[in-house]
């Protein structure tokens, strides 16, 4: 199901590389005006998701070949995607992930970015907005409400009163999430500088 919800957001709670292929199928489909209509199936009659899981073994054609093979014609049927679009996806991957190490990104470090970015957005249905942010006109205002929550314990995970310092850490991953899924970080100028209402 949260799969499915990523799709129709065109955007997923993670820093990890498949956060941009979201972002980017999201961009395709707004390009070339078609519309995404991602189904759930249920484990036991997902036969498809069974097969790819079991089949890693496999080249790219071999693995087409067998796909198209399986009783999907309500589906459509599956082809390679060309190799200006594959060289593109391969090396913005490779940038994201070089990107990633050199920042010296931890499991642990993107594990807690991610809950930033999931109480995020529990904040933002509870005050009814985007949380991109996109369609706000001034989107500091939602922040510094949610810093507020944040010191306060309402938005923390240790539902306790932190230090401004955690409350800014917090507030900066979700700018830099907001940045990696090819929105603006609202926290910062056009100058790249940080707005004085955050500092």
């Amino acid at each position: 199901m949260a799969a499915v919800g990523w799709c129709n957001r065109g955007s997923t709670s993670s820093i990890c590389p498949h956060a941009f292929l979201l972002w980017w199928l999201a961009s395709i489909t707004r390009e070339s005006a078609f519309h995404l209509t991602p189904y759930f199936v249920n484990g036991p009659t997902n036969h498809l998701a069974d097969f790819c899981s079991r089949s890693f073994h496999l080249q790219d054609s071999d693995f087409l070949c067998a796909l198209n093979s399986h009783p999907i014609s309500h589906l459509g049927t599956l082809a390679p995607v060309p190799s200006d679009i594959q060289s593109k996806m391969i090396s913005r991957l490779f940038q994201i992930i070089q990107r990633d190490v050199a920042l010296g990104v931890s499991y642990q470090r993107a594990a807690t970015t991610d809950n930033t970015w999931l109480n995020w957005e529990a904040f933002c249905a509870s005050i009814e907005i985007d949380p991109t942010l996109h369609s706000i006109n001034d989107p500091i205002v939602p922040l510094q409400l949610c810093a507020h929550r944040y010191h306060m314990g309402t938005l923390s995970p240790s539902k306790t009163k932190v230090h401004s310092q955690t409350v800014g850490d917090a507030v900066r991953a979700i700018g830099q999430m907001l940045a990696n899924m090819g929105y603006a970080d609202p926290r910062l100028l056009a100058s790249g500088k940080l707005t004085f209402c955050l500092s």
